[in-house]
């Protein structure tokens, strides 16, 4: 979506613009990741291109993310171009563009953090047993998070659960 989508609407507006004034437009979305805990945060990127040599096509881009989790839970991601204007000494940023991409929950894994965690150690080819061990757990309950895991995504073995999780992205 974002490569396919969000950059390639930014491309085109880019090319609107005199490379001398890329500086004056910022761009923003947002969207999920997994973060060094496991954890899903959403994200919000905004940015600056920076002009390169050839016409129409930035050198680069120059930005800062926040995470904005606690603000934000669905999985929509939302673009947005603002011109950064100067009134009365004051620096406001006016809306230009914004559009609201509605994602599809298919690529969003319907587990907790402990199955997730479950879910990365199958995968490293852990028996449920190493997998308790290591996560400090009975195997009873490793074993309930797969059957839980199987149930969520409507999978019917291990091995379809994991070709499930690799094909979305999720390991």
């Amino acid at each position: 979506m974002i490569d396919t989508k969000i950059f390639a609407e930014n491309l085109r507006f880019l090319q609107s613009v005199p490379l001398t004034q890329y500086q004056d437009f910022i761009f923003s979305y947002n969207y999920r990741m997994i973060n060094p805990l496991n954890q899903y945060v959403t994200v919000l990127q905004r940015f600056s291109y920076i002009p390169g040599n050839l016409p129409n096509m930035p050198a680069g881009i120059i930005g800062v993310a926040f995470d904005i989790t606690h603000f934000k839970n669905d999985t929509s991601i939302i673009h947005t171009i603002e011109k950064v204007k100067e009134v009365d000494g004051i620096q406001i940023n006016e809306l230009l563009y914004k559009k609201i991409h509605p994602v599809e929950n298919v690529n969003v894994l319907p587990i907790s953090l402990r199955e997730h965690q479950v879910l990365q150690h199958m995968a490293e080819g852990m028996s449920s047993k190493q997998i308790a061990s290591t996560l400090f757990l009975s195997v009873h309950t490793v074993n309930n998070h797969r059957k839980n895991m199987l149930q969520k995504t409507s999978c019917k073995t291990s091995s379809e659960l994991l070709n499930y999780a690799l094909k979305h992205g999720h390991l």
